[in-house]
């Protein structure tokens, strides 16, 4: 039986659906049923091994995907030398690498196929939250550190499902014929457990990803953010809020709005133990260190609470150079998008997660590396939503020619 014919299977958006789902594996069912973690770690491997091998039968490597290799290896190479947590090095990398193969094969392969998968698998999450959210108001199940958790787990991580989802459905409904105010009660919908949990990082974010949405919704060739603009936006709030400790500036939305102190929930004080840490280590940082250990140092927290700190405190300046790296290679193939709503989605999710980021963490960054990586197939994904084609995963064991401009074949 040929390549080819044996795998078709994966034109089937169902079939990539049950691949992907280890690596968004829902919070409640590792919390309320651990003897099933050890099949999610089966599961996860598993999907690891197949990407892998197909990925490796396609003999493609692009850019983006040799810079996230490029990111994981800094992270490894700072693990072993700190002598860090390689099973945590482990399981963090190979989801993160697997979901960025994934999209990048399926993207040049079959992107339609991808994206419902995708739409399948988030939407369901989300509305089964919602479900627990409305169901549960008190939370769902208590855990060691946090007293409200539903389907998603708590509040703070409900994000990294939502957003995404937001993204994804706001490009694939550009192939169809829903008007304005259909999309947006169904975008209401997919974000109403923020509003319900009342999680602060998580409203705003979402609040600007709606306006900017409908922005760029009602205008013909909305160009309100680029990759560059996105980095030095969020650079700026960095040094401003996370260094300068000038948050004052947002007291009108901290305080009189969201009701929360300047201090982020004495998110400072882990802030200034993360920038300590980092001066110590400032060019490959600690790498990826056992959660205990970790709480012992940030004072009790699992994690530095904002996404530029914990990079350069396990990566270093090599590290949050290579992350920034990944986001700058954005703007090149979303300049070839024709549709430019395509690339205002995708910008404008990445920038509201990456909000999120600067006072939460991104503690699971599957979900970035899904969008980055999207984003840098846009132009493929544009076509073939706007085609509707079913073109097929095509497989072949001989040397061929990228039909993609400005990549070659790695052999």
């Amino acid at each position: 039986m040929s390549v080819r014919h044996t795998l078709r299977i994966l034109n089937n958006p169902l079939v990539l659906t049950l691949a992907i789902l280890p690596f968004f594996w829902p919070a409640a069912v590792s919390e309320l049923y651990p003897s099933l973690n050890m099949v999610h770690n089966v599961l996860r491997l598993c999907s690891f091994a197949a990407i892998f091998a197909i990925f490796l039968v396609d003999r493609m490597l692009t850019k983006i995907v040799i810079a996230v290799f490029a990111y994981e290896a800094t992270l490894l190479f700072s693990t072993l030398i700190n002598n860090g947590d390689y099973w945590g090095w482990a399981i963090s990398a190979g989801s993160s690498l697997a979901v960025c193969m994934f999209v990048d094969l399926m993207s040049r392969r079959n992107a339609r196929a991808m994206v419902r998968a995708f739409l399948y698998l988030f939407a369901l999450e989300v509305i089964v939250n919602l479900a627990t959210v409305v169901a549960f108001p008190g939370g769902m199940y208590r855990t060691q550190y946090f007293g409200e958790n539903w389907f998603l787990g708590y509040d703070n991580g409900h994000h990294l499902i939502i957003m995404p989802l937001l993204c994804i459905f706001a490009v694939y409904a550009e192939t169809t014929r829903l008007p304005t105010i259909v999309k947006f009660i169904i975008i209401l919908i997919f974000s109403a457990s923020v509003y319900i949990t009342w999680s602060g990082a998580s409203m705003v974010a979402v609040a600007v990803w709606i306006v900017l949405w409908l922005v760029a919704e009602t205008r013909p060739r909305p160009s309100m953010l680029s990759a560059r603009k996105v980095i030095i936006l969020h650079g700026g709030f960095f040094f401003l809020v996370v260094i300068g400790r000038m948050q004052y500036l947002f007291k009108w939305l901290i305080v009189d709005i969201l009701g929360k102190s300047l201090t982020f929930s004495n998110r400072t004080s882990r802030w200034d133990i993360a920038l300590e840490l980092f001066r110590e280590k400032p060019l490959l940082g600690w790498g990826i260190v056992d959660t205990n250990l970790t709480r012992m140092r940030l004072a009790g927290f699992s994690h530095c609470h904002n996404h530029f700190l914990q990079v350069l405190y396990q990566s270093g300046l090599l590290g949050m150079v290579l992350f920034l790296i990944q986001i700058l290679m954005l703007d090149r193939p979303l300049k070839k998008v024709r549709n430019k709503k395509y690339s205002a989605y995708f910008l404008i999710t990445i920038f509201c997660v990456l909000m999120i980021g600067q006072v939460n963490g991104i503690t699971d960054s599957v979900s970035l590396f899904v969008l980055i990586t999207m984003a840098y197939h846009a132009p493929q994904i544009e076509r073939a939503l706007a085609d509707g084609r079913r073109a097929g995963v095509r497989f072949v064991l001989k040397r061929e020619k990228t039909h993609l401009v400005g990549e070659k074949r790695i052999w």
